[in-house]
């Protein structure tokens, strides 16, 4: 086949090829834009009631109270859009220990996370705080990593690092571990 010919060839080939494309191919139309959503910027920070800018968690609690937790404790402000804080708790006032890790609320009962102190617990009808310390027949590890809260089992799990650890806050207490070894009974 001598090389005119070859072009040919391939020409026409091409030409069937797109003719055959633009029959088949339909282009949809271009998406509609979606509606912008509208949001509004709060910053919190340390010049505003802020116990340090290393923010670790935060949570708005049913009251519509906000709550971030930090390295040097926890704040709680009027709201999300709040600028102003209402209170500060650390190891002072309130907590076992200033580093908070997590925050979950149940009934009313705000616990807050600390690593290396246990559970602040927050009842807010009573504006009352006590504490969950480590305790050999309960928490008995206050490096709490996180917390989630199961709503159809009633449960509080945190995580630590020596396992699991299910509080069922009528003071009821069970540990998970895929280690072999559970922690010690102290009664051993």
């Amino acid at each position: 086949m001598n090389s005119t010919r070859a072009l040919v060839v391939l020409a026409l080939g091409a030409a069937a090829f797109l003719a055959a494309c633009e029959e088949e191919a339909t282009i949809p139309p271009a998406p509609e834009k979606p509606e912008q959503i509208s949001y509004t910027r709060s910053y919190v920070h340390s010049s505003n009631g802020l116990g340090s800018n290393d923010v670790t968690t935060f949570l708005t609690t049913s009251d519509g109270k906000f709550w971030v937790g930090t390295k040097a404790g926890v704040s709680r402000y009027p709201s999300v859009d709040a600028t102003t804080r209402e209170a500060l708790i650390n190891e002072i006032n309130g907590l076992p220990h200033p580093q908070v890790t997590s925050l979950v609320e149940r009934d009313g009962i705000l616990f807050v996370g600390t690593w290396g102190g246990g559970l602040g617990v927050y009842n807010m009808t009573a504006d009352q705080w006590t504490q969950i310390r480590v305790d050999p027949l309960g928490l008995a590890n206050g490096f709490i990593a996180g917390m989630s809260l199961s709503e159809t089992e009633n449960l509080i799990y945190m995580a630590t690092n020596d396992g699991v650890y299910i509080y069922d806050q009528a003071g009821e207490w069970e540990f998970v571990s895929t280690v072999d070894d559970p922690p010690a009974d102290p009664e051993d």
